[in-house]
């Protein structure tokens, strides 16, 4: 029997065909590994504190930015003849600096001067959130500031 081509080749070839399939799924895997694994993600609690103007919130809507992308949102409106209470938002951050847009609807601070319509305003936050925390946001200077200031036509 006569061979035109070396048997040792021809077994690293075979040895070849096998495992490259087997090295490309490797690969591919520790890829997605690396990818996910650098996003990087984290779970946050935040906690909007009201303070002595909780009684007079009448809406409370959040808008959560990460990068410029809206990541999460919350909205909380008072039921009639109750406070609010605390709002949080529990979210799922892909980076640690983080925006919130926080418009607020607020009644008068002197009841003589309410004529029943809300006072509107938004406030911008940011925050710096780690991994597990509970960061607190104060709303109730701007609650304050609100409720005193007139209305706009």
């Amino acid at each position: 029997m006569c061979y035109t081509h070396d048997v040792s080749t021809s077994r690293f070839a075979a040895l070849r065909k096998r495992l490259a399939p087997l090295v490309l799924v490797i690969a591919g895997l520790a890829l997605a590994h690396e990818t996910c694994a650098n996003e990087d993600r984290r779970e946050v609690t935040v906690r909007f504190e009201l303070g002595e103007g909780a009684p007079r919130v009448r809406e409370l809507h959040v808008d959560l930015f990460v990068n410029g992308d809206a990541v999460s949102q919350l909205h909380r409106a008072r039921t009639v003849g109750l406070a609010m209470g605390a709002p949080e938002m529990k979210s799922v951050l892909p980076g640690r600096d983080v925006e919130l847009r926080i418009e607020l609807a607020v009644d008068a601070a002197d009841p003589a001067a309410a004529d029943g319509r809300a006072r509107r305003g938004v406030v911008t936050r940011r925050i710096h959130a780690e991994g597990g925390a509970v960061v607190s946001v104060p709303l109730a200077d701007d609650i304050a500031r609100l409720g005193a200031a007139p209305e706009r036509e």
